[in-house]
């Protein structure tokens, strides 16, 4: 029997702490009903961390997040990532489900603890830039919601599912308007 370390989540005050707990509460996890594969949900948190870059970038104010200069910002501003408004603390849905994610992910008693240490381990990894991976959109790629879901606002158009989530472009009118004020 192989005894594994307890696996932590990065320090909760590091831009991959937020990002990691966030990955690790915004996915379908093993037990979940829209959980397919673990490649899936690794492929979903590059993604979403693809579409908090490109909001960066493209600029924090085109999406009510006013003075955000940083994923840290990004995600705790209101009405983004639900229930990190207030992070550290975290509300407390998501808060139930990270500790219920990081309890299987470190009782290797529990019937999917594999699963829940690989899913655990693909969000450090992503959090803390060591999996990236690639952003299919080119960059474009400024929102996601988990199914079923409206659109999070008229500027935005379908891109893609995948793993149990909407992920977003904008409009091709609203980035002409952006550019045009450029």
């Amino acid at each position: 029997m192989e005894v594994l370390p307890r696996l932590e989540l990065p320090d909760a005050g590091t831009e991959a702490g937020i990002l990691a707990r966030m990955l690790v509460v915004e996915n379908a996890n093993p037990d979940s009903d829209k959980f397919s594969s673990l490649d899936e949900a690794l492929k979903c948190m590059q993604w979403m961390v693809h579409v908090m870059r490109n909001r960066l970038r493209l600029g924090a104010t085109h999406f009510a997040a006013r003075g955000a200069t940083s994923l840290t910002d990004l995600i705790k501003a209101p009405n983004q990532v639900e229930g990190f408004e207030s992070y550290p603390i975290i509300a407390d849905r998501p808060a139930l489900l990270l500790n219920k994610t990081m309890n299987i992910a470190n009782d290797g008693t529990h019937a999917k603890n594999a699963a829940f240490r690989t899913y655990v381990e693909n969000a450090i990894a992503v959090a803390s830039g060591k999996h990236f991976g690639n952003d299919p959109s080119a960059g474009e790629m400024y929102a996601w919601r988990t199914l079923p879901s409206k659109p999070p606002g008229p500027n935005f158009e379908p891109f893609q599912q995948l793993g149990g989530q909407q992920f977003y472009t904008l409009t091709k009118s609203f980035l002409a308007q952006l550019n045009a004020k450029k």
